[in-house]
């Protein structure tokens, strides 16, 4: 009890925590430390602490498979997003060095990518375990004199350690690279050019003054009369006598100024001639920024705002650049953004295009797996015609991602979002109708009972179709109101105009994730209230991991995507489809493909009966 306490005292602190978070998202604080990744890092460390509660509670065969696997998956998700915002931390003092070529290794889609891929290996390591000496249940009868343990055995010891060792290399490396980075400056300030210069003479004086009117070639404010003055320069003769050489005019009235350079005879001290100006010119990039109290040949020189050049020298205003031109470097010029979106060429794109692919056939496989063993017990007895639909729903899930991927056009940004929550409705809607399916089968075993005539196969079609139809309706007002349009993006990103589908009505979107937010909370729901059914109905465990997976999933990425812009904001959805149906098919399907394939002595009627018996 008092574990079980403290995981879900802990859990809601952390979804507290993630809260905080989102409201204030546009903080200096939140912004500084790469708040995508905060949420990832959250909702994991949330997954954690639920996680805990796997190894509390009577045993059974499915626990025993998912209680290692699921810690190992979500933890590893928490240590690698820890390690996305540490190698983050390093790439950006490093990109600040001039010339440095790491910045295009700053995007937010890197993180991702890299959390994604530590994810991936994990899962592979786990499903290598499952499908070669995965965990059971066993009886201890030596631990204790007096008890039997009933406990799981980890099965393969040398696959149980490859996991944790990868999740273990993978906190050595953050722990290193933050170690390394502690002593990073807090702020990364550019440097400030000091500018000197040297005075033609120490005094010009106003002589002969006749009123109060400003001049500027007068250096205490008053006009000077209408005479011509010499300038002279202090020679040394032999003898160290020292006289006034005349080197120059001044004629005020005509503002004319003329030097014999060749007459004047400077000091040893000078190696070259001194300048007269008080500051140094500005080029181009740069703007002039006048001095307060100084005179106004002395200022500083400012580099250009973001978005904006100067192409001349001395320039008092900097020049905008158009919405389809960047800035260089120098912010001498505008240069021509590029036009951009998630293709299939680029590394994300062929990453998320081959594992939408992968599942999908995957998919495929486990839907022929089940029809080919469509008559032994563990297909019936799990409903395998909502089993079928399920999987066709799935495959679609998976191919609905790549909708996402490549040049979008004004059908796809309709086909986009409507497809996707289509065919998500329907794989939630049959993990609904498989649920209720569950609990009234149960509750039919009783004498008496009225509640066989819900049980048929019409039941469940009819409960989908509504649900589905209900979803359809929705989408319909979506595209009959304010539907998605194409739009270009010239802000998300310096450099790269991002063509991309706008959601049109937000309100209309949110209501379509809100409807499967619904349904998948219902079949939580009610899962979970029949997870301690008889072993012979213990399909109700599976779904309730399944939606655990999908609900987390979801709620994590509703702020990541309020949070993320351009191509990462598309590639996050994808990663979410994926993520979360890819939980769906591997919660429900991998045990039971498991025993038809790797255990068939437990695919027979008389386990099942003896099962039932028990």
């Amino acid at each position: 009890m008092i574990l079980a306490s403290a995981a879900l005292c802990f859990s809601i602190l952390t979804t507290f925590v993630l809260g905080v978070f989102v409201m204030h998202r546009d903080t200096p604080i939140v912004k500084a430390n790469n708040h995508s990744l905060s949420y990832i890092l959250l909702t994991s460390l949330t997954l954690c602490f639920l996680s805990s509660l796997l190894f509390i509670g009577h045993p059974t065969p499915a626990i025993c498979i998912l209680r290692q696997t699921t810690f190992a998956i979500v933890f590893t998700v928490a240590i690698a997003s820890i390690l996305a915002k540490t190698i983050t931390v390093v790439l950006a003092f490093r990109a600040t060095k001039p010339g440095s070529k790491l910045r295009r290794w700053l995007g937010a889609s890197i993180s991702y990518f890299l959390t994604l891929i530590c994810t991936l290996i994990q899962m592979c390591i786990c499903g290598i375990w499952l499908g070669t000496y995965p965990p059971f249940l066993e009886m201890d009868t030596y631990s204790e004199a007096s008890i039997i343990v009933i406990q799981c055995n980890e099965g393969s010891l040398v696959s149980f350690y490859c996991v944790l060792g990868y999740m273990g290399f993978l906190a050595l490396v953050s722990f290193t690279l933050a170690f390394l980075a502690r002593n990073l400056p807090d702020t990364f300030n550019e440097a400030k050019h000091l500018t000197f210069s040297v005075l033609l003479h120490k005094f010009l004086k106003c002589v002969n003054p006749v009123n109060g009117i400003k001049n500027e070639l007068c250096g205490d404010g008053t006009l000077m009369t209408a005479e011509t003055y010499d300038i002279l320069n202090f020679q040394s003769l032999p003898g160290y006598y020292w006289t006034q050489v005349k080197v120059g005019e001044l004629t005020p009235h005509k503002k004319e100024l003329s030097i014999n350079e060749e007459d004047i005879d400077w000091p040893e001290d000078f190696s070259q001639i001194p300048s007269s100006t008080c500051s140094m010119t500005c080029g181009p990039g740069f703007r002039k920024q006048s001095l307060e109290g100084q005179p106004i040949c002395c200022f500083d020189c400012t580099l250009c705002p973001d978005g904006k050049i100067s192409n001349k020298t001395n320039t008092e205003q900097c020049i905008q650049c158009s919405e389809d031109e960047y800035p260089s470097e120098e912010k001498d010029r505008c240069l021509p953004k590029t036009v951009t979106f998630l293709a299939y060429e680029e590394t994300l794109g062929m990453i998320l295009a081959s594992t939408a692919f992968c599942f999908s056939i995957l998919t495929t496989f486990v839907f022929g797996v089940f029809v080919i063993h469509r008559d032994t017990p563990i297909v019936k007895a799990n409903n395998r015609s909502l089993s079928y639909i399920l999987l066709t729903s799935l495959t679609l899930c998976f191919l609905s991602s790549l909708l996402f991927i490549g040049h979008p056009t004004p059908a796809i940004c309709l086909l986009r979002q409507t497809t996707f929550a289509i065919v998500f409705t329907v794989a939630i809607a049959s993990i609904l109708a498989k649920t209720i399916t569950v609990v009234l089968a149960f509750r039919a075993t009783k004498p008496g009972s009225k509640l066989r005539r819900w049980l048929g196969a019409s039941v469940s079609y009819f409960l989908i179709f509504i649900c589905t139809l209900i979803q359809m309706c929705l989408c319909g007002i979506w595209l009959g109101t304010y539907p998605p349009f194409l739009e270009m993006d010239p802000h998300s990103e310096v450099s790269i105009i991002v063509i991309q589908c706008n959601e049109g009505s937000l309100v209309s979107f949110y209501c379509v994730l809100g409807y499967m937010g619904f349904l998948a909370l219902v079949s939580f729901t009610l899962a979970f209230l029949a997870r301690n059914l008889p072993d012979t109905f213990n399909e109700a465990k599976y779904l309730t991991f399944s939606m655990l997976v999908f609900c987390s999933v979801w709620i994590s990425f509703l702020p990541t995507y309020q949070s993320t812009k351009g191509k990462a904001m598309v590639a996050m959805e994808i990663f979410s489809i994926l993520v979360s149906s890819a939980g769906i098919l591997t919660c429900i399907f991998v045990p039971k493909c498991y025993v038809i394939l790797l255990r068939t002595d437990r695919n027979t009627l008389e386990i099942w009966k003896n099962k039932a018996n028990t």
